[in-house]
């Protein structure tokens, strides 16, 4: 009752106070962390196989059971989903941790039960990808009127994810068509530089490969190393040496002689693993794929899109003939918006609770300077309130 009656009093302290909380709004607006959806605790691993040629069948009994079995055992696990088609499996580990260090150390967990699982040999080397609670933010289409889809997802895995995935607490995601290097061995050519099919195969197996390097400790903490093959372009393994030509009848793989590469004894291609219900999406009419970029809730979506579409508006000039890179979605525009609209909006009640306080807190008498400005005012808002009225 007492602030009542002061404010009551001194009218003046009424419109500091309605004014400093309408500023103080505003101001806190403008500072506080921004994120397109409110934090959540807990990391996810991915982890993503391929088996070549298995059906689902298969690939459940041989990867998806035996690695499930291993990894049930893991500290700090929430709980584990798996998903097994026709030669793929994923399986999604959630954990209970926030901490980077725990995080890594389950990762060496899941690369320890991976090991001891003896899965068959044609099973490449999993990849796994940990992950954080995230939300969409920034999508982009890239389309095309002369590339395939497989090309446009190239692309796309080539130029545009390293880049993206780079900035900090981003992760950019698109359809992976699961691409593999085929090659070709044409036998005339095996016949005409007298290679034997084998020894190519083994040639190429031994370079197209990674080979251990032993264990690294840090904080007693084991790190496997592996030293990974240099062909990692087409361009080089087209040039791999798979044998030597001789002027006389000597063995193709006796050295000193001229080099024999790859290229000249197969046809080396980047092509989808399987080419059986590949999907199809267009934009505009065009063949297209998408790229998405999501953030964590410790991003800045403002800067993150702003540096997203530079890198686009400085890579058009520099696109491969006939691709665009369109954005078609973006939820920092939509949140820029919104915050100017509660801007707006609180500016419009700040006004409207000025002038409701000059018109019910009138000043009685007009015998001090003060109140006789008081006075004019309130007799500016009865002006205000019968015009409103009538």
């Amino acid at each position: 009752m007492i602030f009542i009656e002061a404010c009551i009093k001194n009218k003046l302290i009424v419109y500091i106070i309605a004014l400093a909380i309408c500023l103080a709004g505003l101001f806190c607006l403008y500072i506080t962390p921004i994120a397109p959806f409110p934090a959540m605790a807990g990391h996810n691993i991915n982890i993503k196989f391929s088996y070549p040629g298995a059906n689902a069948q298969t690939v459940q009994q041989q990867v998806t059971t035996e690695v499930s079995t291993r990894l049930q055992s893991i500290n700090n696990l929430q709980y584990m989903r798996a998903n097994t088609q026709a030669g793929s499996a994923n399986i999604t580990l959630a954990l209970n941790s926030n901490s980077t260090e725990q995080l890594l150390q389950v990762q060496m967990e899941v690369m320890q039960a991976i090991a001891s699982a003896h899965l068959p040999n044609s099973v490449p080397q999993p990849a796994i990808r940990p992950s954080a609670s995230n939300s969409g933010l920034v999508d982009y289409v890239v389309s095309s009127n002369k590339a395939n889809l497989f090309e446009i997802s190239n692309f796309i895995h080539a130029v545009l994810l390293p880049k993206f995935n780079s900035l900090p607490q981003v992760q950019a995601d698109a359809d992976d068509l699961d691409p593999v290097v085929k090659i070709q061995l044409r036998p005339a050519d095996l016949v005409k530089y007298h290679l034997n099919p084998t020894n190519v195969t083994q040639t190429i197996n031994q370079n197209y490969q990674s080979s251990p390097l032993g264990d690294l400790y840090i904080n007693k903490q084991q790190y496997v190393l592996n030293m990974e093959d240099n062909f990692n372009s087409l361009y080089r393994l087209r040039h791999l040496i798979v044998g030597y030509q001789h002027a006389n009848k000597v063995q193709a793989s006796e050295p000193l002689g001229l080099p024999i590469y790859l290229q000249d004894i197969a046809t080396v291609s980047f092509e989808p693993r399987s080419t059986i219900d590949q999907p199809f999406s267009s934009f505009n009419g065009q063949t297209a794929g998408v790229l998405a970029l999501h953030t964590t809730q410790l991003a800045d979506p403002f800067s993150i899109s702003k540096i997203s579409h530079d890198y686009i508006n400085k890579l058009q000039g520099n696109l491969p003939k006939g691709v665009k890179v369109t954005p078609v979605f973006d939820m920092a525009n939509i949140m820029q918006t919104s915050i100017e609209e509660v801007s707006f909006t609180i500016l419009i009640a700040s006004i409207l609770v000025l002038l409701v306080a000059l018109v019910f807190f009138r000043p009685s008498s007009c015998d001090s300077d003060t109140d006789y400005y008081y006075s004019h005012l309130s007799a500016w808002g009865d002006g205000f309130c019968q015009c409103a009225g009538g």
